[in-house]
């Protein structure tokens, strides 16, 4: 049985196997590289830490054996996080951060800096986690002021972290 071309039928069907089975072997050989040795190693900052997502996320590392730099906007949130990690394996370094101004991102990044420095780490990941919904409604009651607020935390504050730890 041939195709239109008159190329074998078995022909095409051990071609495509063959591409698919390279393929597979490929991305197994990609993903291994990403994959870290010892997770315990590892230290990642999370942004956002007061509630939700970047809260269960640093209790997540943490009890994994990580260390987590975790930024909160306000003190409850950094006295919540350190009160729930007590009897985590990993090392909590918790402490407030304002992603809409440069003064506390680069204050931030100084202090993880040094924190990095006296344990011999080095920044495995960044998880720019904090955001806001703001004002939501129709468009005709909203201002420019409204939209303007939640681009400060939601886009130009992940921007802001990312530049300044890079170096990390």
């Amino acid at each position: 049985m041939t195709n239109d071309d008159g190329i074998p039928l078995w022909y095409i069907i051990a071609g495509s196997v063959l591409i698919a089975v390279l393929i597979v072997f490929m991305v197994n050989k990609i993903i291994r590289q990403f994959r870290f040795g010892n997770i315990r190693e590892l230290t990642v900052l999370i942004t956002g830490c007061d509630t939700g997502f970047g809260h269960d996320l640093a209790i997540k590392c943490l009890s994994k054996g990580m260390t987590v730099f975790a930024t909160c906007l306000t003190k409850e949130g950094v006295d919540r996080l350190r009160q729930e990690q007590t009897g985590l394996t990993g090392l909590l370094d918790s402490f407030i951060m304002d992603v809409r101004e440069d003064d506390s991102v680069q204050k931030a990044y100084e202090h993880v800096y040094e924190q990095l420095k006296l344990q011999n780490k080095e920044l495995n990941a960044i998880v720019n986690n904090a955001g806001i919904i703001g004002n939501s409604f129709f468009d005709d009651f909203l201002e420019i002021d409204d939209f303007l607020e939640v681009l400060k935390v939601n886009t130009f504050g992940a921007i802001r972290v990312t530049h300044i730890f890079k170096p990390l």
